[in-house]
């Protein structure tokens, strides 16, 4: 990934997944997950949320699709009256009309960094995720869930940083300069066992010290945890930077009720963009539906950034 394109970097560009109406979180995804993608949402016509994409801290923006904001069973009469359509052409001459789908957004968003790559060919994958974060719009539809970090970028669990707007970016790749080198750093991991406790919530605590001396300014932030728990689709996952940013790094997914192991797997968040590492950080595991007990006996943080 590292060495592609004579070593700028590869982009990859991953759809969020359409299990949003199931209440799945593509953060259990090991390739939205991965900090080398550009995990990409779907959004309506008017700029709201679908139903189907699913939530997760890893999106880092959307693309306008086909489908609607409210499940079909709730769809009210005068949205379908519209039918409002995304055509694409298909072969042997034909059209659809229902291009929808976060496997939809996805190659969108694709065609988008291919103009910014064309416009400046030396961007590396990482200025490529900058720009998409700097430049993606906040659709204005007063849809709730839109938070501000600590660096003063808005975020939505499932529109990531905005809809992507390609001639904000192609003006932005014109002029860009490149990004300092990646730095990270790792924390100590915090082994000992915490009960996850039914109808309560386990913090778990980790001062990032010394970080200054390799992350300044974050990119993002990897949380790696090991969970025993009846049924891991209960649990919430949260993590506060010491800047007061809380990310939803797991939503509940109640029609999981088999897994009972989150074995030792890196939750990815792009919430804490820009912010300053340095501090307490605290993971919260909120066990709010059910009478299961379980335990987590391993919590570690990988920051990634620049210095300055």
């Amino acid at each position: 990934m590292m060495k592609g394109r004579k070593g700028k970097g590869a982009i990859y560009v991953w759809a969020a997944g359409n299990g949003g109406r199931l209440q799945d979180n593509c953060n259990l995804d090991g390739y939205a997950s991965s900090p080398y993608t550009v995990t990409i949402g779907a959004v309506t016509a008017d700029g709201l949320s679908t139903y189907y994409s699913e939530p997760c801290a890893a999106v880092i923006a959307s693309a306008y699709v086909g489908g609607s904001h409210l499940p079909p069973t709730q769809e009210n009469i005068v949205r379908e009256r519209r039918k409002i359509k995304v055509v694409v052409p298909e072969g042997r001459g034909r059209c659809r009309e229902t291009f929808q789908g976060t496997s939809a957004a996805a190659p969108m968003a694709a065609g988008v960094i291919a103009l910014l790559l064309q416009a400046n060919p030396d961007l590396s994958w990482r200025d490529v995720q900058h720009i998409i974060v700097k430049s993606s719009r906040v659709p204005p539809t007063g849809e709730s869930g839109w938070t501000v970090n600590g660096a003063g970028h808005r975020f939505h669990l499932k529109i990531g940083f905005g809809i992507l707007d390609s001639a904000k970016m192609v003006a932005e790749a014109l002029a860009w300069q490149p990004v300092e080198p990646l730095h990270e750093w790792n924390s100590p991991p915090v082994t000992r066992t915490n009960y996850i406790l039914p109808l309560r919530d386990t913090i778990i605590p980790l001062l990032a010290e010394n970080c200054s001396m390799r992350v300044n300014r974050l990119e993002t932030v990897t949380a790696t945890v090991n969970i025993v728990h009846p049924r891991c689709g209960d649990l919430e996952l949260f993590l506060q930077s010491p800047s007061g940013t809380i990310s939803q790094m797991l939503t509940r997914r109640p029609r999981d009720n088999r897994t009972s192991r989150i074995p030792y797997w890196e939750f990815l968040s792009l919430h804490f963009w820009d912010e300053n590492p340095a501090g307490l950080w605290i993971l919260r595991v909120s066990n709010r539906a059910g009478w299961h007990q379980g335990v987590m006996d391993y919590f570690s943080l990988r920051l990634r950034g620049t210095i300055r």
